[in-house]
């Protein structure tokens, strides 16, 4: 083989070394868009996090961060887009369920985004799936559903936490029905004795709030009888 063409071939050699050793490393981009997201630049943290990935397309953890940064950045048909594809492999995750539907919602697509909730629900079925629906109902004024949908919650709870019994409350506040409110404050206040949130609706509607004026949640004498 001539010197020349060795030379050549070496030359090549280098630059394809020089390229592969220009690129930077998976983590150093991704540590570059999570100081870009920590200091609010959310535009240069995008860039990086699709960059991930792009080269990644399987790191699922990346793409629910990308998706984040679109909602920061008012682009929320963009999150969605990848949140789908993050809900498919992570289904039963909370962060993904909860930034999908705030995506469908803040791009104009609240149905879709109770339909999800709704087959969510009655996949897996546990108190805060139901919990979840039913707070989507509630902030689109569908009380009904909302009822039925929490009511459902408590009663897979069997009245044993305030979580459903809260949500409940702010519900019928929030549909104007202030006796079912009370009375579901109430049951909060015998479920958790701590709750600060039930203590002060009860205070602001005019009552002292403590253990004589807390009652069982009906679910708790469903489930005794």
């Amino acid at each position: 083989m001539s010197r020349i063409r060795i030379a050549i071939i070496g030359a090549a050699l280098l630059g394809m070394g020089a390229c592969t050793s220009s690129q930077r490393s998976i983590y150093s981009v991704e540590q570059s868009a999570e100081e870009a997201y920590g200091t609010g630049q959310y535009q240069l943290a995008a860039r990086e996090y699709a960059e991930v990935v792009q080269r990644r397309p399987g790191k699922t953890s990346t793409r629910i961060k990308l998706a984040e940064t679109y909602l920061a950045l008012g682009e929320p048909a963009k999150a969605r887009e990848h949140l789908e594809i993050a809900y498919t492999i992570w289904p039963k995750d909370d962060r993904v369920i909860n930034n999908l539907v705030r995506a469908m919602i803040e791009s104009g697509d609240a149905p879709a985004a109770t339909k999800l909730l709704q087959a969510h629900a009655d996949r897996y079925g546990a108190v805060k799936d139901y919990i979840r629906l039913g707070k989507a109902y509630t902030a689109a004024g569908d009380f009904d559903r909302a009822e039925r949908s929490l009511i459902m919650a408590a009663q897979l709870d069997r009245g044993q936490s305030d979580g459903p019994q809260i949500a409940l409350a702010e519900m019928y506040q929030q549909a104007g029905d202030t006796d079912r409110a009370l009375q579901r404050w109430r049951m909060a206040l015998y479920a958790n004795p701590y709750n600060q949130r039930a203590s002060e609706a009860i205070r602001s509607a005019g009552h002292i709030p403590g253990p004589t004026f807390a009652i069982p949640p009906t679910e708790l004498r469903a489930d005794a009888g």
